[in-house]
């Protein structure tokens, strides 16, 4: 729980950071800003916000102690952990959940900012490689890597996009209006 709190600073400066980002990269094109939906331009905000916190999180913030491993690549080992030596072991699980759940917003806004995005395989490999590339990082900077992170993060992605889609189905079937 205290990595959430330890996130809680950082949003106005993410925010304005974010803004900044967002309008160099999407709003610079007045013709085309003045085209997109309210949703469009809300949903590429968000996915600016997202990334800058991610960056964040991932190789600014400080966390854990400092005594663990700098690398594991035993997949699924903090199950075996928790399984193995009881739920006051478990703080990987709660860690591996949190990965999963960091990932959601980027399987959803991805497919709704590009929407060459909008499949499975898609999601699955951007979710990866993004995930993988950040790990990869971690390693060169020394902040330690771990498979597991891999494995939860495509997860997040991947339920972020099941998200999507459940929730434009529903939409359809509600409204009665085909989503794209």
């Amino acid at each position: 729980m205290d990595y959430i709190l330890k996130v809680l600073p950082a949003i106005p400066a993410a925010s304005a950071v974010s803004a900044l980002i967002d309008y160099l990269i999407f709003r610079r094109n007045k013709e085309k800003w003045k085209n997109k939906s309210l949703g469009q331009k809300t949903a590429e905000y968000l996915l600016t916000g997202w990334s800058v916190m991610f960056v964040y999180v991932t190789q600014i913030m400080s966390f854990g102690n400092g005594l663990g491993a700098l690398f594991n690549l035993r997949p699924l080992r903090m199950f075996y952990i928790a399984y193995r030596y009881g739920t006051v072991n478990a703080s990987g699980v709660w860690q591996f959940l949190l990965n999963i759940f960091m990932f959601v917003p980027l399987g959803i806004l991805l497919s709704i900012v590009f929407p060459r995005f909008r499949s499975w395989p898609k999601v699955t490999a951007a979710s990866f490689f993004t995930s993988l590339a950040t790990e990869l990082l971690q390693l060169l900077s020394r902040r330690g890597t771990d498979i597991d992170d891999v494995i939860a993060n495509t997860a997040g992605g991947m339920c972020g996009f099941a998200l999507l889609v459940l929730f434009s189905r529903i939409y359809e079937k509600v409204s009665g209006k085909k989503t794209a």
